[in-house]
């Protein structure tokens, strides 16, 4: 599992990575440093009109299962390629 084209881009929240089922039918955000029950997040469509609009259990079991098992390797790699804008006790 990798996070895709990352390097470079600026983040504020918790580790993460997106997945989309082809064809953009549904997004997700797994925020792998959860409980795998809490991992997963509906990002599109919020309100889906049909259920092939959004993922089944089962995939979602399935991702966290997978993000779980890699999580020292998904954390390394969001490391080294987001800039963690962090602002500070100021803020």
């Amino acid at each position: 599992m990798r996070l895709g084209s990352t390097q470079g881009t600026t983040c504020r929240r918790t580790p993460h990575f997106h997945v989309e089922k082809a064809a953009g039918a549904w997004e997700i955000k797994v925020n792998f440093m959860r409980h795998p029950d809490e991992m997963c997040e509906i990002v599109r469509p919020k309100v889906p009109k049909k259920r092939a609009d959004r993922p089944r259990r089962s995939e979602l079991r399935e991702i966290a299962k997978a993000a779980e098992e890699h999580r020292a390797e998904l954390l390394e790699q969001y490391e080294q390629d987001v800039v963690v804008n962090d602002p500070g006790p100021e803020r």
